[in-house]
């Protein structure tokens, strides 16, 4: 009777045990090593690996990126997310350690952006007033296009303040075979004629170049007609009106009195392209119709 009483009460025992590990094997899972558990997405296959991310179970690369791509999990630890205490481990720790380094650096950086920045602005703005103070010693009327502009971003003028003198971007647009050639730093004193001949000398290899600017070669400087648009007209007045510069004057002289847009842009023309455009005769003003 001991005996059988015995035997019962082990095999109670035996089925309550089997009951809780049915029900408890979604709680110990992760307990398990992952040899333990079959891979979540072959379903044949015990686990190696588990997902940083979601904790899913996966045998091989190849199973890790199909779940991936099915589940779009990035496989990274949310590294801001909640982990009780009592799951908390080393890895955790070392985790978070690297995360507040990171943010650390981040912040570091971003203030190294700014101080740039700023440096940088600070820069801009000193060379701008510089420009407009030499302009105005100069009698020009010289203006700054946008900041972040086109014109703003190309324009290499400066004041050397060794020579004392302005350097210049210039250029110069021939009309008539829609061709346009840079000065990028153009001495003031330099003089207009002898800065066009310099762009009209042709070398071996330059045969587009050759080609388009034959007429202006064979006219030569002194018979080419230089254009600058004025700039400051009245706001009703109506078409472009152009100021002609004369080729013997230097770059200095020719400016005088006249407004430019970040750096100046002279046309050069043909005799026979001159009639094309309104040009102010010397000492002529315009005003604006009532």
């Amino acid at each position: 009777m001991a005996y059988n009483d015995c035997s019962t009460s082990e095999k109670e025992r035996s089925d309550a045990s089997d009951g809780n590990n049915e029900d408890g094997s979604r709680a110990d899972r992760t307990a398990r090593s992952p040899g333990d558990v079959q891979c979540e997405v072959c379903n044949t296959q015990p686990s190696k690996y588990r997902c940083p991310g979601c904790e899913a179970r996966s045998c091989s690369l190849a199973c890790s990126t199909e779940h991936k791509s099915a589940t779009g999990c990035s496989g990274k630890r949310k590294r801001t997310a909640f982990v009780p205490l009592s799951e908390f481990g080393e890895g955790h720790l070392v985790s978070d350690y690297n995360f507040l380094e990171e943010a650390a650096q981040l912040a570091e950086s971003a203030q190294r952006s700014r101080q740039r920045a700023s440096s940088m602005q600070g820069a801009q703005t000193a060379a701008v007033r510089q420009m407009q103070h030499q302009a105005r010693l100069r009698n020009m009327d010289w203006r700054a296009a946008p900041p972040g502009s086109e014109a703003r971003q190309l324009n290499s003028s400066c004041y050397d303040a060794h020579k004392r003198r302005l350097m210049w971007r210039v250029t110069w647009r021939f009309e008539g075979a829609d061709y346009s050639v840079m000065d990028e730093k153009l001495d003031e004193q330099t003089k207009l004629a002898d800065a066009l001949a310099h762009h009209l000398k042709l070398h071996s290899g330059q045969a587009q170049k050759h080609a388009l600017l034959k007429e202006y070669v064979e006219a030569g400087p002194q018979q080419l007609t230089l254009l600058f648009k004025q700039e400051n007209r009245p706001a009703a007045s109506s078409g472009e009106v152009y100021l002609r510069l004369m080729p013997n004057h230097t770059l200095r002289l020719a400016l005088v009195q006249k407004t430019v847009l970040e750096y100046p842009v002279i046309l050069v023309l043909l005799p026979r392209e001159v009639p094309k455009y309104d040009v102010l005769m010397p000492g002529e003003q315009r005003f604006a119709a009532v």
